[in-house]
Parts: structure tokens; C-alpha cells; sequence
């Protein structure tokens, strides 16, 4: 049988099978991240030709390229907002399979550089059963159906297709000549497109000048480095963008090492040290799969400095003898170089010294890519035992397998996910917290409550706790304590900056049954103030967050001149047309028309003036609209009032 028809075949059942186990999660709901970035597409009528276009692609934030790759993606599935997640997840799950074919390529172009010669059944079996752990395992359930996390899935693909198509144009142009070179070029063009395709899709694939630049050096060792001035000029820049990468992130290390960030609650060298702990767990969760994990509620403790744990400082030891030693051997064992240097390398943004959330599963989805090419040294260098070895081989793919259907069918319910999450973190605050809210939401009481307690003997001292018991108290018909507010209010006065204890905030601004109806304007208005008075808050964009949801309760409470001057200040803070039209909306729903139109002109000039920035909606049209209702309403509130 030829072959690459042989690999071919398999690949195709391979992926089919990992499609088929996936398929039943596309069921599952939208969670928090997707909300925020799916949104826009709503904003102006959904997005129907290239001006609205443009305005959606302007809205990007996860990153400061603002992703504009993964957000066009999304209108593959819709234009609008809001729909369904089903068509979203299943794009998702198409595009992990197309990430599994591109793996099969790259390791087949990879051994074809190693062993240089064509190769048999057992390396195309090596190449499938690699691809199988991957595509298998079960960590990647938290990134293939979380929606949001295309983005990790197109950097991860584009990536893969810039390394497939530069070892296609390198075995052309550094070893061929004459009318070959077109194609080789024609490779090189692909290869520099999918850099530009994986970088705008998510920021992590900045690092592929790295992993270029060790490749070069692995197949200079192979004594495939080829000739050519070609490689040189290519060799010089990988190196540039290797050495600006690091000196980016050595020149954060330096200006930030000791500085908190108040929204994560630990420096940058604190996030260092902890990371050496946290890349090691990577490798631990990547070697031996689970059942279940925490998801998204991971809780790890932050190391406070290279001895506190001592494991931080002895984690980034660890991996520099990793990285030294595979650098020794690398002749030996070439698989080994190429799959440490590179998984370590696509880490190189994600777990150093950016400010980012410690720990998160997806962010192994493209390092991850290169764990497996371990496998082929093994399988080469245990000749006597390659018996036993494809039995465990087999075995550990059948586990993977049953633990990816069994988190897969738990990602097909929201209710089933935080449960199953906060029972693998039960010391996790943020996990408890969620679980607690999705019962209450399900009208489980005393489950809700149960879940609460449990946060509660965590940290009765953080403000998100407390703010959640307030909204349990009311949620029961009762009226908030006195006592409480006051513990609230001095716990508020000291809190750090945090999106949850906005999001609560926010809910209590509203006055909706989310929050806390029975709170009295005077309390609200005592909460948002005690949070503005915190040294994180003041001068932060929170602060002028804060006195847009001021602006909410002075508009509730009747005070229509102080709520004009709360959303007119806090839209002027944030440069923010959208706030200036969400405080508009607010004083014409309580009936404050005037007060409404001179918001509404406030807005109007802001725009025109380039104080007040649209963030991907075009109001021109709307504030006109909205004028002339205005207008009317107040003609018809003066003739009712005579």
C-alpha cells in the first residue's frame, strides 16, 4: 500500500473520530469572556456591509493588536447579536481538527529533514500516534468549546502553517536551484503571510522568529543547514526579532519587577517566580491527563519572591538543565531538542513577566503542538520495548479518549461546569462564589447559601464576598443590615481594583432583581462613593466607571441635574461616546428629557471634537433619531404638566 495514502487515510479517520467526540459539546452555552467580545456585533444593527464592518473590527480589546483575524472569524457564524453559541463552537471544533492535519505535516516534514531518506509505515505510525495524543487529550476541551478562545486556536494554526510552509521553501531554496526557486519563494511568501495571520489572531505567536531561529539551529546540527546568503539574511532576522522580543520583555521585568498590579494582587516578579512553578504543573497536566480539572478557576498560590515558595526559584533552575541538557544531546536525541525548546519558546510571552492571569489551560494549546515529537525518541530509542510501548501507547489514548468525552459532555451545561470546577478547587473564592450565583439563579437556595459559606471561610474579608452576601440577603425578601453596609462601605474603602466588584456594583447602580432592590438610593450612592475613596480607584478609569453608575442612581433617585453631571464627567474621563449614550438612555427612561438632550448635545460635540471616542459605532444617524424624540417629550411632559 503506498504510503502517504496509507497516512492519509488514517489522518482522515483520526480527525473524524476526535470531531465525533467533540461534536456534542457544541450544545453548550456562551461564558463570560465570550459576552464582551461577541457583543459588537450587535452594535449598530449587527454588521452588514464594510463600514459596519470596520466598526466591529475596531472593537477588538482582548489584546493590543486587537485580534482583528479571530474577530473576523467570527462572522463566519454570525452578524448580529445576539444568537446562539452552537454554530460558534462547532466552527471552533473544525478548526482544532484542521489544527491536528497541520500537525501531521509538520512532524511528517520534520522527520523527512532528520532522517533524509522516504519514509515507512512505522514513521508514518509514529506521525499519527503523535497527532492522536494531541488532538486526544483532554485539556484542550477548555479551549476548543470556551468560544472566545478562537483566538488561541487560529494563533495556534497559523502558526503550524508558517513552520509547515518555511521547511517546504527552505528544502527548496537552500538545497535547489533554477526554476524550483519560484516555488520556494512562493512557499516564503505563505510562510511570512501565516506569521502576519497567527500574530493578528493572538499576540502569543510573536514568538515565532524563536522558534525559526531554533529550528536553524537544530538542522545546522543535523547538517542540513543548507547554503545561500538567503539563510544568512533569514538567520540575521530571526535573531532581530528574537533579541527585540526578549529586550521587550527584560525592559517590563526591569520597570515593573516590584510594582503590584492592584487588579492582579502580585508584581511582575512575583508572576516570574510563580510561573516556574506553573510551566511545571503544564507539563504535569500535559503527561498525566485527568478526569476533570478546575477550568477556569485554577487556583495557584503566587510565589512572594525566588524563596517563598522555594519551588519558584528551583522551577526555572529545573528548566534551564532541561533546556541545557537537551541542547547537550541534541544529536542523540534530535525529537527531544526540537519538542523542549519549542514548547518552552511558545511560552515565552504568556508565562514570564506579562501581567496576565497565572494560570489558564488554553495557553498550552500551542506549546503543547510540540510535546509529542518526544514520542519518536522514545519509540527510536527503546528498540527492545517498542512491544510494550505501542500496548501503553494504546492504553493512555483510550484513557484520553474517555476523558475527553466525559469533559466534553460536562461543557454541554453551565450548571454542570462551575459544579464540577468548584469541586476541583474548593479553596477557589472566584469558583464557589459562581457556583453560588448559578444556583441562586436556578432558584436552589440553600445550595447557593452552601456554596457562599464556603467562600466565606476562604476570605470574609474581601469585598466580592460580602457584596454576594448582600445580594443573597435581598435575593430572600429581606432588608439589607445596617451593619453590613458599614462593613461594606470600610471594605470598599481599602478594595483593589476589580472587574467583579465593578460588575457587582454595577448590578447594585441598576436597581434590577440581580442586585439589591431593597437598598435605599442614599446606600447606594454611600457604596459607590467608598469605592471611589480607595487609593487603587481614584483617577483610574474604575473611578470614572464608577461615577457613570452614580449617574444611574442619582437618575433613579430623581436627581436629574447631579445625574447629568456624574454621566457627563464619566463619559469625559473615559473618552467614551458609548457611556455618554448609555447615560442618555438612563435620563430619558426616568423621564429627565432636558437633562437628556443636553447630555445628548454633550455627546454630540464630544464626538465631533474628537474628545469622545465611538469604539466601532457610528451615532451620527442615532443622535439625530433620538434628538427628535427627545424634543417631542419634552413638548408632551410641558403640555401634560399645564
Amino acid at each position: 500500500m503506498n504510503h502517504n495514502l496509507f497516512l492519509r487515510a488514517f489522518a482522515f479517520v483520526l480527525v473524524l473520530l476526535a470531531g465525533a467526540i467533540y461534536w456534542p459539546g457544541s450544545s453548550g452555552p456562551f461564558i463570560f469572556d465570550d459576552f464582551p467580545n461577541l457583543s459588537p456585533l450587535g452594535a449598530s444593527g449587527g454588521v452588514s456591509d464594510l463600514q459596519t464592518l470596520m466598526q466591529f473590527l475596531a472593537t477588538g480589546f482582548s489584546g493590543p493588536t486587537g485580534r482583528p483575524v479571530s474577530l473576523l472569524s467570527f462572522l463566519l457564524n454570525a452578524n448580529t447579536w445576539p444568537v446562539g453559541p452552537e454554530s460558534f463552537k462547532k466552527t471552533n471544533i473544525l478548526l482544532h481538527l484542521l489544527v491536528g492535519l497541520s500537525l501531521i505535516w509538520l512532524i511528517t516534514l520534520f522527520l523527512k529533514e532528520v532522517l533524509q531518506r522516504s519514509l515507512g509505515h512505522r514513521e508514518f505510525l509514529l506521525i499519527l500516534a503523535c497527532s492522536a495524543w494531541w488532538l486526544a487529550h483532554p485539556l484542550w476541551v477548555s479551549t476548543v468549546l470556551y468560544v472566545v478562545q478562537r483566538m488561541a486556536i487560529l494563533a495556534a494554526l497559523f502558526s503550524l502553517l508558517s513552520l509547515v510552509f518555511y521547511l517546504k521553501a527552505r528544502a527548496i531554496l537552500f538545497f535547489e536551484s533554477g526554476e524550483s526557486a519560484r516555488k520556494g519563494i512562493a512557499w516564503l511568501v505563505l510562510s511570512a503571510l501565516s506569521v502576519c495571520l497567527a500574530v493578528l489572531s493572538k499576540e502569543n505567536a510573536f514568538v515565532l522568529p524563536a522558534m525559526f531561529l531554533i529550528i536553524e539551529v537544530a538542522f545546522f546540527v543535523f547538517g542540513r543547514s543548507g547554503n545561500g546568503s538567503l539563510r544568512s539574511s533569514l538567520l540575521i532576522l530571526f535573531s532581530i526579532c528574537t533579541v527585540a522580543i526578549s529586550a521587550y520583555l527584560i525592559r517590563i521585568a526591569i520597570l515593573n519587577w516590584d510594582v503590584v498590579n492592584v487588579r492582579r494582587d502580585f508584581s511582575t516578579g512575583d508572576r516570574f517566580w510563580t510561573q516556574g512553578r506553573v510551566l511545571w504543573i503544564y507539563l504535569y497536566d500535559l503527561m498525566i491527563p485527568k478526569f476533570s480539572t478546575p477550568g477556569l478557576f485554577h487556583q495557584i498560590e503566587v510565589s512572594r519572591g525566588p524563596f517563598k515558595p522555594m519551588t519558584g526559584v528551583l522551577g526555572w533552575f529545573l528548566i534551564a538543565c532541561l533546556l541545557f541538557f537537551s541542547a547537550k544531546y541534541i544529536k542523540k536525541l534530535p525529537f527531544t531538542f526540537l519538542s523542549i525548546w519549542l514548547f518552552f519558546s511558545a511560552h515565552l510571552i504568556e508565562s514570564t513577566v506579562v501581567s496576565l492571569e497565572i494560570y489558564f489551560e488554553h495557553r498550552n494549546y500551542l506549546p503543547a503542538l510540540f510535546v509529542p515529537l518526544i514520542f519518536i525518541d522514545v519509540y527510536k530509542n527503546l528498540e527492545s520495548y517498542r512491544k510494550y510501548l505501542i500496548v501503553f501507547f494504546v492504553v493512555m489514548l483510550v484513557i484520553q479518549s474517555f476523558f475527553l468525552s466525559q469533559r466534553v459532555g460536562t461543557w454541554t451545561s453551565y450548571h454542570q461546569m462551575v459544579q464540577v470546577w468548584a469541586k476541583q478547587a474548593p479553596t477557589s473564592l472566584r469558583a464557589n462564589l459562581e457556583v453560588s450565583r448559578v444556583m441562586l439563579d436556578n432558584g436552589d437556595f440553600p445550595a447557593a447559601l452552601h456554596y457562599f459559606e464556603a467562600a466565606e471561610k476562604i476570605d470574609d474579608q474581601s469585598v466580592v464576598v460580602q457584596l454576594w452576601k448582600l445580594f443573597l440577603t435581598c435575593r430572600v425578601a429581606n432588608a439589607p443590615d445596617s451593619r453590613h453596609i458599614n462593613l461594606l462601605s470600610e471594605l470598599l474603602r481599602v478594595a483593589p481594583e476589580n472587574g467583579t466588584t465593578m460588575q457587582y456594583l454595577g448590578h447594585l447602580a441598576e436597581g434590577s432583581d440581580g442586585g439589591c432592590p431593597q437598598l435605599s438610593f442614599k446606600e447606594s450612592i454611600s457604596l459607590l462613593n467608598a469605592y471611589r475613596s480607595s487609593p487603587s480607584i481614584t483617577g483610574s478609569r474604575s473611578d470614572a466607571r464608577l461615577q457613570i453608575l452614580l449617574g444611574m442612581v442619582y437618575s433613579r433617585a430623581g436627581s436629574a441635574s447631579l445625574a447629568l453631571e456624574y454621566f457627563s464627567s464619566g463619559a469625559g474621563d473615559l473618552s467614551s461616546a458609548n457611556s455618554g449614550m448609555l447615560g442618555v438612555s438612563w435620563l430619558a427612561r426616568e423621564g429627565h428629557y432636558r437633562e437628556a438632550l443636553v447630555l445628548l448635545d454633550y455627546v454630540s460635540v464630544g464626538i465631533r471634537e474628537g474628545r469622545l471616542k465611538e469604539h466601532g459605532v457610528d451615532y451620527g444617524n442615532e443622535i439625530r433619531r433620538i434628538r427628535e424624540n427627545l424634543e417631542e417629550d419634552v413638548v408632551d411632559h410641558v403640555i401634560q404638566q399645564q
